[in-house]
């Protein structure tokens, strides 16, 4: 009622049109007599309607939470990460992942030679980046020197923080690599699961592909030439054309017990929800 008197709002039932007769532009605006089947929909739903001039909705809710309670979920979820540090370091171990049961296999085509290209030309402050990355893959015995006939150059993109990311150009490999169809669920259809669940936690891993091992024999399908030398993974690299199944399967194995009872996965991110704080933290 506020904003229809602040705006000066006529209704013209008959003509179904709204007069705004308030500000320096008065206007008329039509109305569409809607359904009450109205869905909610995700934002990028939203985002295409609004592209294609379709009638959409959006509805702004401000979350009030009593400040007893807003002290006590903080204490609990503290506790929590404290009981937890030891799994969430700020760096990976120096050291190979455990083998978990699943392993990413490279199955080529029969009959195709191995792909061997030149390393790309890189600028100065590139080399030493690059430096950079090969000790710390090196160190961590992530990636060893290679003799295989197989060659995929490497390039830096970079991030929104201006920071550079060493990608490996897998195109080549992965044209004449075998399609593992295993099914990656649309996140849209994720959101489903949530209900009417309150409390929510998101997990994310850390460098989540590098907790998958190459399956032994195939290492050398992932070789990357450089400017200083070619390097195969142990671990599994990014780019390759399999590797989300592959971690798809061993997340869906490592957490089918808690899928869609209170928790969802979608590669390397974890949400886990519930409808009371206690039953978050046995879930946790």
């Amino acid at each position: 009622m506020e904003f229809m008197h602040a705006a000066k709002l006529v209704q013209m039932p008959f003509l179904n049109f709204l007069c705004l007769l308030g500000g320096d532009d008065p206007c008329v605006v039509p109305v569409s007599r809607g359904t009450k089947d109205l869905q909610l929909i995700s934002a990028l739903q939203l985002k295409k309607g609004v592209q294609k001039g379709e009638s959409t909705f959006v509805a702004a809710m401000k979350l009030e939470t009593l400040d007893g309670e807003v002290i006590q979920e903080h204490a609990v979820m503290a506790n929590i990460l404290k009981e937890f540090s030891d799994v969430m370091p700020t760096e990976l171990p120096r050291t190979l992942p455990p083998r978990r049961g699943v392993d990413h296999r490279i199955e080529l085509e029969l009959g195709v030679k191995p792909p061997a290209r030149p390393p790309y030309h890189m600028a100065p402050p590139e080399l030493a980046e690059l430096r950079k990355h090969l000790d710390k893959l090196l160190s961590g015995g992530l990636i060893r020197s290679s003799k295989a006939p197989f060659r995929a150059p490497v390039f830096f993109q970079k991030k929104q923080d201006r920071s550079l990311r060493l990608c490996i150009d897998y195109r080549a490999l992965n044209k004449m690599t075998v399609k593992n169809k295993y099914p990656i669920l649309l996140i849209v259809n994720l959101f489903d699961q949530l209900g009417k669940a309150k409390y929510f936690s998101k997990l994310d891993l850390r460098s989540g592909y590098w907790h998958v091992h190459i399956a032994e024999g195939d290492e050398a399908k992932t070789t990357c030439v450089t400017r200083y030398g070619a390097f195969e993974f142990l671990v599994m690299p990014f780019g390759l054309t399999n590797a989300p199944a592959t971690f798809c399967t061993l997340m869906n194995q490592l957490f089918k017990e808690y899928l869609d009872k209170f928790e969802v996965v979608y590669l390397d991110d974890i949400v886990v929800y519930s409808q009371t704080l206690e039953e978050h933290v046995r879930h946790l």
